[in-house]
């Protein structure tokens, strides 16, 4: 059953475990879906629009809550640059900045169930000649 916002109570766990700090797997595994399938299901619901906006949103809220933005993460940033070293300090930095969705460790990739054979195979030939390997 879809709630008025259109995510189902599954997606809703997904996106609350997610912003609870688990990984994509683990947050589809506390969701409820099978672990033979969580890393797939995990990498698909990140995807999805109405999941991305709910944790999107709800980020934003977060940092506004705790009276952080961006520009607060950029200035401190600037002070450590300019001398400071403190390994906690930058670490938090670096934390909070992620938290703001600043630094994306994810890099969007097609999803490969929508690509076409001929896609799948360039994509794979193109990395079999980076990594050296015969075609």
């Amino acid at each position: 059953m879809k709630d008025p916002d259109g995510l189902t109570n599954r997606q809703r766990l997904f996106a609350n475990a997610i912003l609870g700090g688990k990984s994509a797997t683990r947050a589809a595994e506390t969701a409820g879906y099978s672990p033979k399938s969580a890393a797939v299901t995990g990498w698909r619901m990140l995807r999805n629009a109405k999941i991305a906006a709910l944790i999107a949103t709800r980020q934003r809220a977060a940092a506004e809550r705790a009276e952080l933005s961006c520009e607060l993460v950029l200035r401190r940033l600037l002070e450590i640059q300019a001398g400071e070293r403190d390994g906690q300090a930058l670490r938090a930095l670096e934390l909070l900045g992620k938290h703001l969705g600043m630094f994306p460790d994810r890099v969007a990739m097609a999803d490969p169930a929508t690509m076409s054979d001929d896609e799948l195979a360039a994509r794979r030939q193109a990395l079999r000649r980076k990594l050296g390997l015969p075609a």
